[in-house]
């Protein structure tokens, strides 16, 4: 079962999952679950947000969500699910 709480870990999830990261600078980009922890270690969601930068504008990316499959996005596919990821107060 996943949880996606921001005190969730990323390991805690199901496999094949992937955070889909939209900027209005940059293209949108999608990181493998799997890819964020083998590069940067078991974290929170609540963590890997805070953490998170779009490589071209060098902000925050908002919104960012959890997605099984592809989010619909640009005349993609629709996703199995998607659930926005909100980063918790500052």
């Amino acid at each position: 079962m996943c949880t996606h709480r921001p005190s969730a870990s990323a390991s805690a999830s199901p496999t094949g999952l992937t955070v889909a990261l939209n900027c209005i600078v940059a293209e949108d980009s999608r990181y493998p679950v799997g890819l964020l922890l083998r590069d940067h270690g078991d974290r929170t969601f609540a963590d890997v947000l805070a953490k998170l930068r779009c490589q071209k504008c060098r902000k925050p990316p908002a919104p960012v969500y959890l997605c099984a499959g592809h989010r619909e996005h640009n005349m993609g596919a629709p996703p199995d699910w998607a659930i926005e990821l909100v980063p918790g107060p500052i």
